[in-house]
C-alpha cells in the first residue's frame, strides 16, 4: 500500500465525536480527513447505514496514529486494525427502526397525507 493512500482507523456515530479526535491527531501533526463527515451532519441518521464518519490517515501515519489516540485513552485497540471509539456507557444509543416501526411511521404519514389533499380541496 502506498504511504500517501488514506486508511480508515476509526469509525464514529456522530461527526462532533470525530472532530475531537481529528483535533488531537492534528495537533499532534497527523493530517486528517473525515469520509462522510457531511453526509452525517445534513442526514443523521443515515450514519448507521454509510457506516459512520471514518476518520481517516495516511496509511504511513496510521500505526502512530493509533498508538497515539490509544495512548491518550480515546479509542480501544481493535483486533483487524480500525478501532472502536471508546463511549460514554451512560449515553443511550438510538435503537433502529424494525419493520414494524416503519410500517406504522409509513401509515402516519400517508395518513397525514390524506388529510393534506382533503384539507387542500
Amino acid at each position: 500500500m502506498h504511504p500517501d493512500t488514506l486508511v480508515t482507523i476509526a469509525t464514529f456515530t456522530h461527526p462532533q465525536e470525530a472532530a475531537v479526535i481529528r483535533a488531537r491527531l492534528e495537533w499532534e501533526g497527523i493530517p486528517c480527513h473525515l469520509k462522510d463527515e457531511h453526509t452525517v451532519q445534513v442526514h443523521p441518521f443515515y450514519s448507521n447505514a454509510i457506516g459512520g464518519v471514518k476518520l481517516q490517515v495516511r496509511a504511513g501515519e496510521a500505526d502512530r496514529a493509533r498508538a497515539l489516540l490509544v495512548e491518550a485513552d480515546l479509542v480501544a485497540d481493535g483486533e483487524a486494525g480500525a478501532m472502536e471509539v471508546n463511549e460514554d456507557p451512560d449515553m443511550p444509543r438510538m435503537p433502529l427502526l424494525g419493520p414494524a416501526a416503519v410500517r406504522r411511521l409509513a401509515l402516519v404519514l400517508v395518513g397525514l397525507l390524506l388529510l393534506l389533499v382533503i384539507l387542500l380541496m
